[in-house]
């Protein structure tokens, strides 16, 4: 049977049925009627319409009130023929969005919006814009957006923020559980007893603040964020059918838009049946499943018929229109995005005419990652080899990549103890000798007659081996005990905001032969000397040295804070007395009672 032969049988069964009223033009799937060339009709609208957009391969405003839309070149959404009424604007959450002039709908503070969307859900923590009119979070604008699922606490949620004139503060509706791969019919209700969303004709949430006069006096905006178009804020997925009323629609009037922009009744599942048969025919028995098989999971079944009765999509059996079917016996990949989900959630999986699309985003990632079309996100590798590591710097050494966890790791100095690092010249110097001469002040290290932080910073670089300690410390030795330590330049610093003195200058001294020096002056071993309240005493080896306290060993008592030495360890002269004292009174009562136990205890009672 030829082509031809099954079109005239075709037409004249549903001549028939239509005749009889078994169905109707608008209960017919949009492919099969575009295929016959009939009149699809428009959906449902009431009264009191400013702006309709149907998206028809096309931004037309189809209302006769001319307010069409615009984009960008590059920049404009695609027409998918899956849409809920045959094309729908497919939005790509990238940069694509409508862009529609600002008209008066809402100033005396009634209005209704009105539009079918089918999303795509992701991970990210982001929030992806419907519909945009004003500034967000800004009197007089009207915001629907849906969170994506990593954002805390709203996840998957759909928003509706709407800003009055005189609004000072969020007056949100959040609508949840709304699934990816469905169309829904949102409706946005605003009069002066509030503000109603509605999701498939059916009330989902409301406010009892607004109606006020609302004016936004910036452009609309399908599919972003108006006003900034942020990167972060355009949409992912479908948009048809959108209408704008200047006037609040009634629950009845709603349901009423929901049902009458619905399509599909059992009646529609019988012409399914009809037609089904009818290509099996031209196909042969064999391909007779494949044919019918919408959903590719191997049977033909009442799934198939709901996803033609539910207008989901008009890729039927071959994934393409009635008309621009070439072999009507070849499977279709895919019916709706959903079919083509990969399990990964970085990429943007998307049925175009049957075949599936999955694109890696980047953007669905976190910083420092990429989208792998297998793996999902996966870190960026800090290097491969070691130039990619290098730094430009020189005095931090040589960086490295540890090619087994693909990180970076940090150099090392380059210079030896004794060198400075040039960072000019790349190059390694010998530190220059720091010396102190007669006359010097004690605490200016550089020598340039003043004592500041330049000095205490040069006593660090001695202290770390950076610098050579000088043969004679004297300007060095602020502390004055035969050392260079960190105090020194602690006593520096203090020397420089005015809280101590420098102890003087350097002056020619041949020393001492014994003992310690303090100034000019030669002191015997065990001089004990306080220094700016720190107590010190005169070593054999020639310096000063701290003074010890209670515990710490020693050898003579000049070296302990009370003066005491006992058993090479310093004590408190007092507490050895009372000790020894103690043990003499223990030996007199023992041997004064010795037949007389409770006399030896009174004894020591009254002893103490």
């Amino acid at each position: 049977m030829n082509k031809r032969l099954i079109s005239g049988v075709l037409v004249f069964s549903l001549v028939l049925l239509l005749s009889f009223g078994v169905v109707s033009a608008l209960d017919m799937p949009a492919w099969l009627q575009d295929a016959l060339g009939l009149d699809r009709g428009v959906s449902y609208s009431p009264d009191g319409l400013e702006l309709h957009l149907e998206f028809e391969g096309n931004l037309v405003d189809s209302s006769g009130n001319g307010r069409g839309g615009t984009c960008p070149a590059g920049r404009c959404p695609t027409f998918n023929n899956a849409g809920k009424f045959g094309n729908a604007a497919l939005f790509n959450e990238i940069d694509e969005y409508v862009e529609i002039a600002d008209f008066d709908y809402g100033s005396d503070g009634e209005f209704t919006i009105s539009f079918w969307f089918n999303q795509n859900l992701n991970g990210g923590v982001k929030y992806q814009y419907m519909f945009s009119h004003g500034e967000f979070a800004k009197p007089n604008g009207v915001n629907i957006y849906k969170a994506e699922s990593g954002v805390k606490d709203y996840a998957n949620d759909l928003l509706t923020v709407v800003f009055d004139y005189n609004d000072a503060k969020f007056n949100s509706i959040f609508i949840n559980d709304l699934g990816q791969g469905e169309w829904y019919l949102y409706t946005l209700v605003v009069d002066g007893n509030g503000r109603k969303v509605y999701i498939n004709g059916e009330l989902a949430g409301s406010t009892a603040h607004g109606g006020e006069p609302i004016n936004p006096e910036s452009s609309i905006v399908i599919g972003g964020r108006s006003v900034d178009f942020s990167s972060e804020r355009f949409y992912n997925g479908m948009i048809d059918d959108l209408k704008i009323f200047s006037k609040p629609l009634g629950a009845q009037e709603v349901e009423d838009l929901f049902e009458g922009d619905s399509v599909g009744n059992t009646d529609c599942q019988d012409l399914f049946g009809l037609v089904n048969s009818k290509l099996g025919s031209a196909c042969g028995d064999a391909n007779y499943d494949k044919v019918a098989d919408v959903d590719n999971d191997g049977d033909v079944d009442s799934i198939d018929n709901v996803m033609v009765v539910n207008r989901q999509t008009d890729l039927v059996w071959c994934g393409e229109r009635l008309e621009d079917q070439t072999d009507p016996c070849v499977v279709a990949e895919c019916v709706i995005d959903s079919d083509c989900d990969d399990g990964v959630s970085c990429t943007l999986d998307t049925c175009d005419l049957g075949s599936c699309n999955n694109v890696a985003k980047n953007n669905l990632c976190g910083a420092g990652q990429s989208c792998d079309s297998v793996l999902g996100c996966v870190d960026l590798p800090e290097c491969a080899v070691n130039g990619d590591c290098d730094d430009g710097l020189f005095c931090n050494g040589l960086e490295s990549c540890n090619t087994g966890t693909e990180k970076c790791e940090a150099g090392a100095n380059p210079c030896s103890v004794g060198e400075l690092c040039d960072e000019v010249n790349d190059i390694c110097v010998q530190a220059d000798q720091i010396t102190c001469e007669e006359g010097q002040i004690i605490g200016d290290v550089d020598g340039d007659g003043d004592v500041d932080s330049e000095d205490a910073d040069l006593v660090t670089q001695i202290v770390t081996n950076i610098l050579y300690q000088p043969e004679d410390v004297c300007c060095v030795d602020v502390s004055q005990n035969g050392d260079v330590s960190g105090l020194d330049a602690t006593y520096i610093l203090q020397i420089e905001e005015g809280s101590r003195q420098s102890p003087g200058v350097c002056e020619s001294f041949a020393g001492c032969d014994s003992g310690c020096s303090v100034g000019e002056e030669c002191v015997p071993i065990g001089f004990r000397w306080e220094d700016s309240g720190v107590d010190r005493y005169c070593a054999t080896g020639g310096s000063f040295s701290l003074q010890k306290v209670d515990g710490e060993s020693c050898q003579n008592d000049f070296e302990c804070v009370n003066n005491q030495c006992s058993k090479r360890e310093c004590v408190e002269l007092v507490g050895e007395i009372r000790e020894q004292a103690g043990m003499l009174a223990k030996i007199w009562c023992w041997l004064t009672n010795m037949a007389d136990s409770s006399g030896y205890d009174q004894c020591l009672i009254d002893g103490n």
